[in-house]
């Protein structure tokens, strides 16, 4: 994204000595400021139908951000995403540069409105094309008798650095197991994703659990593995680890659950661990996990 002439980006080119944004004056011009963080667009995110997802997107950088999120939204919601982060670049450009104030939501509509026509001419083009899309569950559901379902997530830190959380859940829901690890070097969102599943499969293999099935809100972890893609990315090789983790189980499946499915692991991805980098709990759960498990 280092592309984008934002002033930060022409600052470090030497092409211009002040960075500041050109709109609200008071932080550095970067393209998440830009996009996301100032006040000029704040208001369009925060009263946007995926508000609750974004305020949890790192900001590392605009890739690790966009990243996040087409794994955490519903395709609909990612491509209204792309509108909107089209539309207000457009629309900071026509009042930096043009002197306009055009009407947002105007622009909005018709970027939204391109890329379903866009869609639209594709489906006519490859209509043929066999699809591999993967199944997304709209909510958490427990697992057969016998099976153990592990939830896994990660959250980026400010710093870039994560936290990975999983939690196990029988066939009445009820958790019989939870981890949280803390990274103390920074990490893609795909990385990090990646690697809270293995953390989960390797403490599901010390408690001797057969039958797992892992769900992630992940899509494109989950597309990865099941498609059984290769690559030589770091997120790559911990996929490597997950299927080479499966031999020490009888049956091992992996799903995908849209982000208001996943809210337990979620929430303990988010938790501190006690005493150390790494929490393992069998029994004695937090109150707060437990609360959110019954909800």
């Amino acid at each position: 994204h280092s592309w984008l002439a934002v002033k930060a980006e022409l600052k470090r080119r030497h092409v211009v000595d002040d960075d500041s944004c050109q709109l609200c004056k008071s932080s550095e011009e970067t393209i998440n400021h830009v996009l996301f963080d100032c006040p000029q667009v704040m208001l369009i995110w925060e009263t946007c139908s995926f508000s609750h997802v974004c305020k949890d997107a790192p900001s590392s950088s605009f890739i690790a951000k966009v990243q996040w999120l087409y794994d955490k939204l519903d395709l609909g919601d990612f491509e209204a995403l792309l509108g909107m982060i089209w539309a207000i670049w457009t629309a900071r450009n026509l009042e930096i540069y043009g002197g306009e104030r055009p009407k947002f939501d105007i622009l909005v509509a018709g970027f939204i409105q391109l890329i379903k026509d866009y869609k639209l001419y594709t489906r006519q083009v490859y209509r043929n094309k066999v699809s591999n899309q993967v199944i997304s569950f709209e909510q958490w559901t427990p697992p057969p008798i016998g099976w153990i379902k592990i939830n896994t997530d990660a959250t980026i830190l400010q710093n870039g650095c994560a936290t990975l959380g999983w939690v196990a859940r029988d066939s009445n829901g009820t958790i019989i197991g939870m981890g949280v690890k803390r990274l103390r070097v920074a990490r893609t969102p795909a990385l990090a994703e990646a690697e809270a599943m293995r953390f989960a499969l390797l403490c599901a293999q010390e408690q001797s659990w057969r039958h797992v099935i892992c769900e992630s809100d992940a899509l494109s972890l989950i597309s990865r593995l099941q498609s059984g893609s290769k690559g030589r990315a770091p997120s790559d090789l911990v996929l490597d680890d997950i299927r080479t983790l499966a031999s020490c189980f009888s049956s091992l499946l992996s799903s995908h659950v849209k982000r208001c499915g996943n809210t337990v692991a979620h929430f303990v991805a988010r938790l501190s661990p006690s005493g150390g980098d790494v929490q393992i709990c069998n029994s004695n759960f937090p109150t707060s996990v437990r609360t959110r498990s019954e909800e």
